[in-house]
């Protein structure tokens, strides 16, 4: 009876701890990556907490105080860099994010709502001093926390689910154009940190964008958008997307009123720098097309292209990776050198590019059907450690190294059109093989030779 009293009491006791130990277990979680975020360029400007004994909410404001620092925490998880224009615009943003977490650890997702209070005091004066009602706008609509990310995450299991806040807004400018932005039902999932998730969902029903000004509309219309992303790493990643529908439409501008519509958009690509060598895989496809204009009306119905660049040294690769980055946020004629360097050094140790597929099955301009054309090719580009100094005495010596077979099957009626467009292609019509209403070209170029249809250029 005592030991049932003494396990009783205990249990009771660990059950009235569980809240209290909850609670510091989730603060000293955040306590890390609030510091990680300080020593990144993020300042915490103010902090508000609420608590009870069974639930806890806290209010964070964060202030992106030192670009330099943030870019270069950003730049280990991605090999994307933030232009100037953009990096001045977040400079002094602040983040509002609103926590809410139960004391009992585990038992619920932890809720977080973030969301911009500001733009940089630099943007805000801008607007004010060029059209003081959109900045008015920008005001209000920053405190209803118009753009807002609901974010369910789970400590546990490290995976989050939410959403994007719906967006339905309308605003005259001071020169009377129209602004119109819409985006419904965006969500999302995945797994892993925040910033560096091993992989993400993201699913959008509808985005509208739509500028009047006058007699002029431009209007974007995307429908049913969903991706997928797996990442191992920055440069190791499968992502795969998926685009129900996607209009522009031009109306009103003089002499280049039109539209664009695309249907049934896939596009997967795979990157993958674990292997020895490099390699990339690039897959894309839409059921149609329609461009209309006051000129010309051309739709291309089922176009599909998979393309493939391997072999490709590792090293050399991202040597050149981060010099691209750094020319996106400055630019030089030092950096311009390195670039050209670095590139040939990749060059020098060779690699291979497939052209799989690359499609279109049927291709009508102005009601006239054209028919479609289909390109295959194989490309080497063989190793040559002397390639810096060879290329300096002669800028044709790569192709010293290069190895193509290209096949090409054409429509006659294309080969027509584009002959009538650019005449100097008819000379090539002389080395073609006919296949009923197609015309084949199968072109070849090695040991500096080129051949068409195994007849060499020139015979």
């Amino acid at each position: 009876m005592k030991k049932t009293i003494i396990f009783t009491a205990l249990f009771i006791l660990v059950l009235a701890l569980l809240p209290i130990l909850g609670n510091k277990f989730v603060k000293e979680k955040l306590d890390i990556k609030i510091e990680t975020l300080k020593a990144n360029g993020i300042e915490s400007r103010n902090s508000i907490e609420k608590l009870t004994y069974l639930n806890s909410s806290r209010h964070y404001e964060f202030i992106l105080s030192d670009m330099d620092k943030f870019s270069n925490y950003l730049s280990h998880y991605s090999d994307k860099q933030l232009s100037p224009h953009t990096s001045a615009m977040l400079m002094g943003t602040v983040i509002g994010v609103d926590l809410n977490y139960s004391n009992f650890p585990f038992s619920e997702a932890v809720s977080i709502d973030i969301y911009p209070m500001s733009f940089s005091d630099e943007i805000m004066k801008e607007l004010e001093i060029k059209d003081k009602n959109f900045f008015e706008y920008i005001e209000n609509f920053l405190i209803q926390k118009g753009i807002l990310y609901h974010i369910n995450y789970n400590i546990a299991t490290e995976s989050f689910g939410g959403y994007i806040k719906d967006i339905d807004e309308q605003q005259t400018m001071s020169n009377a154009s129209e602004l119109v932005v819409k985006l419904t039902k965006a969500t999302f999932k995945g797994e892993g940190g925040f910033i560096t998730p091993s992989s993400l969902q993201m699913n959008i029903d509808k985005i509208v964008i739509n500028m009047i000004k006058a007699n002029q509309n431009i209007s974007i219309d995307l429908n049913k958008f969903s991706s997928t992303s797996i990442f191992n790493s920055k440069t190791t990643y499968l992502t795969s997307s998926k685009i129900n529908s996607l209009s522009i439409d031009v109306d009103g501008i003089v002499n280049n009123s039109g539209s664009l519509k695309i249907s049934d958009m896939d596009m997967n690509i795979v990157s993958n720098t674990e292997e020895k060598k490099a390699k990339f895989n690039l897959k894309s496809s839409f059921s149609k097309m329609f461009v209309e204009s006051n000129k010309l009306n051309f739709i291309a119905s089922n176009f599909n292209s998979d393309l493939k660049l391997f072999d490709l040294d590792k090293n050399s690769l991202e040597e050149l990776r981060v010099l691209i980055s750094k020319s996106k946020s400055g630019n030089s004629i030092y950096l311009n050198k390195e670039i050209r360097d670095s590139s040939i050094k990749l060059l020098s140790n060779g690699l291979k590019f497939d052209i799989k597929d690359f499609s279109i099955k049927n291709i009508k301009i102005d009601n006239d059907d054209l028919k479609g054309f289909k390109i295959d090719s194989k490309i080497i580009l063989k190793e040559e450690m002397n390639l810096a100094k060879n290329i300096g005495y002669n800028p044709f010596y790569l192709s010293k190294n290069l190895d193509l077979d290209f096949n090409l099957k054409v429509s006659k009626k294309i080969f027509s059109k584009v002959s009538s467009i650019f005449p100097m292609t008819m000379f090539a019509y002389s080395y073609a093989k006919e296949d009923m209403d197609d015309l084949i070209f199968d072109i070849r170029f090695n040991n500096n030779e080129l051949s068409v249809n195994g007849k060499a250029l020139g015979n």
